[in-house]
């Protein structure tokens, strides 16, 4: 034990003299030279040999933590100091600074979370000095990303620092009263369990753009987060088939083609979780408890079950699907506009077909085969079952209405339909409640009359009642008299021949 010697990252200290190794085990490359040893952090042994002389040196292996009988540098003040192994063997760490970080960590319980995606925090937690923030290791990775000018990280057990670095963490609760003073309606920070692409899109929102300081100069509504026709994959009897899907006033409409269901929609509400989903050969946990990142996506119901399951086709879609899907869910409602029985009627002439029950609700007009459950639009629906069709808001183009012996008719004429929707209502004035609510869904100013036409794009104020009450339908012209910019068309009746004499 007295010949042992202790390489370091300082010259080799020897309690009785510095072994000089022969010329020939010098060049022997099986032998580390002394050099090689002070870079790597070795330890090594001199021993005897049975002449009597020292045979040089025996290579023992690599000390991760080394220590020393004299005190080191430091500790003769009072620090606190301890011995760290780096990649270039050990190296010694100032850690004067280290418990007032972590007394600020835990004095309040906004720290123990991360404080952009709430994952919970331990020992091992980083910080962003600048933002006075702590953060978990994966949204640390992403503030580095960004570059220093954002953010300067430092480990909060492992970095040395400086008393003004500490004087600088204010916490997670004031920073993200600032930083996030203005969150959008609906808008839903990340979790834990999100892909890497969420976290990092929200991260460079926070603090590159600076989204959240100001209010919005418009305010965010259940539209803003629609989604028109993308093409998704949906998981349909443990297989993906390709579908045209569709948010609109939180609902999710899926068209399979080439699928015996036809298609299916989903009406979202606050009870339903939106998030990603893992694949049928991965699972959401991953190695030393990480999410691994899944381009699927689900939607689970009140209690649990996955209504729906997609997947697209890069990360960005993963960003952009999961900010409309929680968006709508958040501000969506499900009450019904009106709804009740009237007759489906043919495309050409006035033939009766069937009778649908109709609801009216914020994201369309629903046909269904039965009557449904309570002033609510059903949690799911399929065209397989009891959902038929549904007309959407932006391909309503023209409403027509009038009466004949039997019914009183509505004919909704709609944009990217082969046919246009005719139905009937027994009764006059149950006819024109149904033409009011639906002037007031698609937003005309018009009020129902015994017979008319209005439709988009024109100027057109109201129809008139006509002078002869005999005619079933009634064609309108164009009023000078209204404001430009009204989707309507005026018309006055037709005369017959006597009347214009």
């Amino acid at each position: 034990p007295s010949e042992r010697a202790t390489v370091a990252s300082g010259p080799i200290h020897h309690e009785t003299q510095q072994p000089v190794a022969s010329e020939a085990e010098s060049s022997n490359p099986d032998v580390p030279s002394l050099q090689q040893t002070k870079r790597s952090g070795m330890t090594m042994s001199s021993k005897r040999t049975a002449a009597g002389r020292r045979s040089g040196f025996q290579f023992l292996g690599v000390s991760r933590v080394l220590s020393s009988k004299r005190p080191l540098e430091g500790e003769q003040h009072g620090l606190k100091s301890t011995l760290h192994s780096g990649p270039q063997g050990a190296h010694l760490i100032e850690r004067n600074c280290n418990e007032e970080v972590l007394s600020i960590m835990r004095a309040d319980t906004a720290n123990s979370a991360c404080a952009d995606c709430s994952a919970p925090l331990g020992t091992d937690a980083w910080a962003a000095i600048n933002h006075g923030i702590f953060l978990c290791i994966r949204c640390c990775g992403v503030h580095r990303s960004l570059g220093t000018h954002i953010s300067q990280c430092r480990s909060v057990d492992l970095d040395d620092w400086t008393t003004d670095q500490v004087a600088n963490m204010k916490g997670n609760r004031a920073s993200n009263a600032i930083l996030e003073a203005h969150l959008p309606r609906g808008y839903k920070t990340p979790s834990c369990l999100d892909p890497v692409a969420v976290c990092a899109d929200f991260i460079q929102a926070k603090y590159v753009r600076k989204e959240f300081i100001k209010a919005p100069t418009t305010e965010h509504t259940l539209s803003s987060y629609n989604i028109f026709d993308r093409r998704v994959s949906v998981m349909l009897r443990c297989r993906g088939r390709m579908a045209h899907a569709s948010i609109e006033e939180g609902v999710l409409v899926c068209d399979v083609p080439g699928w015996s269901g036809g298609s299916f929609f989903v009406a979202l509400d606050p009870s339903h979780e939106c998030g990603p989903s893992a694949s049928s050969s991965s699972s959401l946990a991953g190695p030393q408890d990480r999410p691994i990142d899944s381009r699927f996506v689900q939607v689970l119901g009140l209690k649990r079950e996955v209504l729906v399951k997609f997947e697209l086709a890069n990360f960005a879609e993963v960003v952009l699907w999961l900010k409309a899907l929680r968006g709508s869910a958040a501000l969506a409602d499900r009450s019904t506009i009106k709804q009740g029985w009237l007759t489906l009627l043919a495309s050409s002439g006035f033939k009766r077909l069937k009778k649908r029950w109709l609801v009216l609700h914020a994201s369309g007009l629903y046909f269904f085969k039965r009557e449904t459950s309570g002033n609510y639009l059903p949690e799911i629906g399929l065209s397989s079952g009891d959902w038929r069709d549904v007309i959407k808001k932006p391909s309503v183009q023209g409403i027509d209405w009038g009466h004949t012996k039997e019914d009183y008719w509505i004919h909704i004429k709609c944009q990217g339909h082969s046919k246009h929707f005719q139905i009937a209502a027994p009764e006059e004035g149950i006819r024109d409640a149904w033409l009011q609510e639906l002037f007031n869904w698609v937003g005309w100013q018009c009020r129902p009359s015994s017979s008319g036409s209005a439709s988009l794009g024109s100027p057109l104020p109201m129809p008139l009642e006509p002078s002869d009450t005999s005619t079933t339908t009634t064609t309108t012209t164009t009023s000078n008299a209204n404001p430009v910019g009204s989707p309507f068309t005026s018309q006055t009746p037709k005369k017959s021949p006597t009347e214009t004499e």
